[in-house]
């Protein structure tokens, strides 16, 4: 029996549970990361979808966004324990997955529950080794779950 996963309403539950300082180094990543800020453009099997937004309440959820306009702007920080993705529109915000929530749905939370990710071959990659993708394809929402369809992340 499929469960169909979070879809972007109420509030987020479980998590990482981080109690060491916040990262203070923009990451210098393998693989062309851009310095500074940047923008994931999203595509499915090789055709554009969009990028990468919030949404939702509290509009913490990420989800496909089909307007430029809309899409979140990332930085990347590191620190010992891995790749973190910030969020400098947030106070603090950083990008993680609710490992309490069905589906394990992405979204951006404070420090405490980050979650550390990496780009690995156009994939975004949790710290738990899921992929990021949709459930399906006409909802917007997006998951660290590998047993759904993973999306094709570029910096844009």
């Amino acid at each position: 029996m499929e469960t169909k996963p979070h879809e972007g309403t109420g509030a987020f539950s479980g998590g990482m549970t981080n109690t060491r300082p916040e990262p203070t180094a923009r990451g210098t990543l393998e693989g062309g990361a851009p310095p500074g800020q940047f923008k994931f453009k999203l595509a499915r099997n090789g055709i554009h979808i969009g990028w990468v937004g919030l949404k939702g309440s509290q509009t913490m959820w990420w989800a496909v966004v089909t307007d430029e306009s809309e899409a979140t702007t990332w930085e990347w920080y590191n620190d010992t324990t891995g790749d973190y993705l910030k969020n400098p529109a947030w106070n603090n915000g950083y990008g993680t997955w609710s490992t309490g929530l069905s589906g394990h749905p992405c979204a951006c939370n404070d420090f405490l529950h980050a979650g550390t990710f990496k780009l690995v071959g156009g994939h975004l990659v949790a710290g738990d080794g899921s992929t990021v993708g949709q459930y399906k394809s006409d909802l917007q929402w997006l998951y660290a779950n590998s047993g759904y369809a993973a999306l094709e992340f570029s910096y844009g």
